[in-house]
């Protein structure tokens, strides 16, 4: 039976902040249960079973519970983050929803060199939840978070700081003057309450993380969701080489046979393994045949994705529905001195180690 999606506390603490970090394969979504008891929601999903539609799960998960959503954060339009965004803020009044200017208010400029990706986020679920956006921010201009870096809001007992897109970018992509894919503008975010100190990394390429540094000093965090699905190019580990080892998450991407993350030498998660002890997957992003192993060795997955190991014939199968909805997701519990004092596993979260 799948372990039910919840917190890693179930029954809630007033000096715990929680993370839910959803991740089946495709599709990502991160809600923050903030003291005194309210919740943030980063990018929402749905799942890719039952019609093209799919289930909203973030949504059904809100339901099911009592905390206020206070805010939601689009942090790029991307279908896996985004598809499942307009179902909440239709459904969810009075919170505030942020997102990057640009990617809603510019017709697309940006993504003239991608027309089948302009066409789908014209047309597809990414234009319907930047739509409901629009429609949110003109009817209800006290419910619009304009997210750029060193923008500042306050969720509950926790703050929250914009660490990207600057200002000068978002005017020049505006005006013309820049062309920048969505992750390029993805907007990570540091989440702060008391000592702690949470950075959620959205799908920022390397290129953004020292211009971002240079801003705050990152080194110091207790925790990080890892960005764009640790790919080789989503972080720049001299910007975040932590000062201890704090947990570092992510989910994964499967679609169409291509897989993140990658574990060969020198990529992704080999990087990410010199500088911290481990790193939670909410999934795989292959099927291999024992699915009920919590525990893997980087080098056991590099064969398994190569298929060199006789003893795995036929491992590299990775079928997009291989993971549930309820069954991809982390639940994390943090202290307020910035200790993760507890970590609640989905049934096909796994964790990597060297």
């Amino acid at each position: 039976m799948p372990v039910e999606v919840g917190w890693a506390h179930e029954t809630g603490h007033p000096e715990t902040l929680d993370i839910l970090l959803l991740g089946p394969g495709y599709g990502e979504s991160l809600i923050a249960r903030i003291p005194p008891g309210v919740l943030l929601v980063v990018d929402c999903f749905r799942s890719q079973e039952g019609g093209s539609k799919g289930r909203n799960v973030v949504l059904d998960f809100l339901e099911s519970r009592h905390e206020p959503l206070e805010a939601l954060v689009l942090t790029h339009p991307h279908e896996d983050h985004a598809q499942g965004l307009g179902d909440l803020v239709q459904s969810r009044t009075g919170c505030r929803v942020g997102c990057c200017e640009p990617l809603w208010i510019t017709p697309y400029q940006l993504l003239q060199k991608d027309p089948d990706l302009m066409r789908r986020l014209a047309e597809g679920a990414c234009g319907q939840s930047l739509a409901a956006i629009r429609t949110c921010w003109g009817r209800e201009p006290s419910r619009r978070w304009l997210l750029e870096a060193g923008s500042v809001r306050e969720v509950g007992e926790a703050r929250l700081t914009v660490l990207h897109p600057t200002a000068l970018k978002l005017r020049e992509v505006r005006e013309g003057a820049r062309k920048a894919r969505p992750n390029a503008l993805s907007s990570p975010i540091l989440l702060e309450w008391r000592e702690l100190r949470l950075l959620l990394g959205a799908d920022l390429a390397s290129s953004g993380w020292p211009q971002v540094h240079r801003a705050s000093d990152l080194r110091h965090h207790h925790g990080f969701k890892v960005a764009h699905h640790a790919s080789k190019n989503a972080f720049h580990l001299e910007t975040l080489r932590p000062t201890a080892r704090p947990p570092w998450f992510t989910t994964p991407w499967s679609r169409a046979g291509q897989e993140l993350p990658n574990f060969k030498d020198r990529n992704g998660v080999a990087r990410i393994l010199g500088v911290v002890d481990a790193l939670l997957l909410t999934s795989l992003p292959f099927a291999v045949p024992d699915s009920e192993k919590r525990t893997w060795g980087r080098s056991e997955l590099l064969r398994a994705t190569a298929a060199e190991d006789p003893e795995i014939p036929g491992a590299r199968v990775a079928r997009e529905a291989d993971v549930g909805p309820e069954e991809g997701w982390l639940a994390l519990a943090f202290e307020e001195s910035g200790c993760c004092s507890d970590v609640r596993f989905g049934r096909r979260a796994v964790t990597v180690r060297d």
